[in-house]
């Protein structure tokens, strides 16, 4: 138990992978095996990486959709059940399935950094699994993208899984898609600041430059994002950030939240400035009537 951490990282590394189904022949023609743990052994290869970041996508491994609709084929070895368990289901597939989309590379993906989305009023939320999403409600915008971890180990499992990619090209580019997505939003420290602010980026004990500095070294190792075929649904998502991000009605919103909103007490004295005005206006209203009907009266007499 006390490597279980070292073993499970291993078995997450290309070459210590065995093809599953001879896995799955062991294990069911092992009748002390499958007798004593009394469980499948997908979903006990499912459980076994529970502690390790990326998270599992909840909905689809434990008690939802997922155990019902499992790869056609069956999985590869571990790192497939791993990228799976991970990632959501029919999303940023690859070039096998997206013949009629654009020819755009990953190289030329890019959305603003997370401090300028701030501009035009755009806030960050935290999403289930490897993900993102982007949701545009004309003054404001909101992105939902997974937690990014980082621990000493978080940038072996990220260059294994973008190479898993890479190599299986049917399994989709989520990876890829998501790791783009978070070297855009996050090239300083203020950017990486304001998103553990929003706990997409939760305190692991390591800071924003180190967190920086791991992105610049996964960027800058043998993966090679000018070669990979950038998803139909990353480019809709880009086109959708960068439309919302160049209205100006939606920067004017933001500085307007900025401005009187930042600060609760500066809200509640807008809202007091406001409530007096009313209050004053119906006062002088009432004032006008009054002497109105005050003069009208002398006139009668």
């Amino acid at each position: 138990m006390e490597d279980s951490m070292k073993i499970k990282l291993q078995m997450l590394t290309m070459d210590y992978q065995i093809p599953w189904f001879l896995v799955e022949c062991m294990y069911t023609n092992h009748s002390n095996l499958s007798d004593l743990v009394g469980t499948p052994i997908n979903e006990l290869a499912f459980s076994c990486f529970d502690d390790l970041y990326p998270g599992v996508h909840r909905s689809k491994v434990h008690g939802g959709t997922g155990i019902g609709t499992l790869p056609p084929g069956g999985f590869k070895h571990l790192i497939h059940i791993f990228h799976w368990t991970r990632t959501p289901a029919g999303k940023y597939l690859g070039e096998t399935r997206s013949l009629l989309q654009p020819t755009k590379k990953m190289g030329n993906f890019y959305i603003p950094s997370a401090t300028d989305l701030k501009l035009s009023a755009t806030v960050f939320e935290k999403h289930a699994g490897i993900d993102v999403a982007y949701n545009d409600k004309r003054l404001s915008g909101v992105m939902q993208i997974a937690p990014l971890h980082i621990f000493k180990y978080s940038f072996e499992i990220y260059r294994t899984l973008l190479n898993f990619e890479r190599g299986y090209v049917d399994c989709g580019f989520p990876v890829t898609a998501y790791v783009a997505c978070i070297m855009n939003l996050l090239p300083t420290k203020a950017d990486v600041k304001l998103l553990r602010a929003n706990g997409i980026v939760p305190s692991t004990g390591i800071d924003e430059k180190e967190v920086l500095s791991s992105l610049q070294r996964l960027k800058g190792d043998d993966v090679d994002f000018n070669n990979v075929r950038m998803p139909n649904d990353l480019n809709i998502l880009s086109e959708k950030v960068r439309e919302h991000h160049e209205r100006s009605y939606s920067r004017s919103y933001a500085e307007l939240k900025s401005r009187y909103f930042a600060n609760p007490w500066i809200t509640i004295s807008v809202i007091a400035g406001i409530l007096l005005f009313i209050l004053t206006f119906i006062q002088t209203i009432l004032s006008f009537i009054q002497t109105k009907y005050s003069v009208l009266s002398y006139k009668k007499q």
